[in-house]
């Protein structure tokens, strides 16, 4: 039996009925089902989480690996009990669902833990004056969309190459319609030329025939006729058929 690991942000880790994401809906009875995607994640965590779940297993023979990959803005900070502003971070925890984590010490958050800025671009604030004032710093004075793009590519480029070297069969795809693997910065060309896009599960719509549109799960989903809200995460019904059609049909193909 394979033993499917599930990375990913939100459109992966849903768990409440209405919006069940796709890892929920694998037959249970043909594959070892495994999420370890979180809410809000960054790219650079989606990898990390990855890289630590495989790191369980006891053998890579029989393990899949599909990573639903989230807009390249995301990020988040670091901090441990000796950080003056640990106190503040522990507060946002008990305030702000999915907002604090240490997905890399089993959800354990006493000695340290990870802040993240999750969805909704430019607007990351946590109703905590002193970690407001972090994010507002942080964003006018240190946040570049170009370095989080290269950062996004390279947690690409690590998993598609650990799983190359210990020949995991590797199924990625974009969560929605955003610039990853399609940007055109000058200074991240040289990384998409490096993509395995033979990894990719790659989606342009129904109405769509242009390959450098690169469209992910939300628009599949929409194309099949679930009415998403702006914002908002596709319906239980075409999760299940994104796992059928996409997912569960990548697998029997192994």
């Amino acid at each position: 039996m394979k033993n499917v690991i599930c990375a990913g942000d939100s459109y992966t880790f849903h768990c409440i009925d209405e919006y069940l994401a796709w890892p929920y809906h694998l037959d249970k009875s043909a594959y070892n089902v495994t999420v370890c995607a979180e809410m809000g994640s960054s790219n650079t965590m989606i990898a990390r989480n990855a890289l630590y779940q495989l790191s369980k297993q006891t053998s890579f023979e029989d393990t899949v690996l599909v990573v639903g990959w989230s807009e390249p803005t995301r990020f988040e900070f670091h901090f441990d009990q000796t950080h003056p502003m640990f106190s503040e971070v522990k507060k946002v925890e008990k305030t702000h669902d999915h907002k604090v984590t240490n997905f890399l010490c089993d959800g354990d958050t006493k000695y340290s833990a990870w802040l993240k800025s999750t969805g909704g671009y430019g607007h990351w604030t946590f109703e905590n004056k002193h970690i407001d004032q972090l994010m507002e710093m942080y964003f006018g004075h240190c946040h570049s969309n170009v370095n989080q793009y290269i950062d996004s590519m390279h947690s690409v480029l690590l998993l598609q190459n650990f799983c190359k070297a210990n020949s995991i069969p590797l199924m990625n795809f974009k969560a929605w319609d955003h610039e990853l693997l399609t940007a055109t910065y000058p200074e991240t060309e040289y990384l998409h030329d490096l993509v395995d896009r033979g990894t990719w599960w790659e989606y342009n719509g129904a109405d769509i025939n242009d390959e450098n549109i690169i469209q992910g799960l939300r628009e599949f989903c929409r194309d099949l006729g679930d009415d998403i809200p702006e914002g908002m995460h596709p319906h239980n019904k075409y999760q299940r058929m994104f796992a059928e059609q996409a997912v569960t049909a990548f697998l029997k193909g192994l």
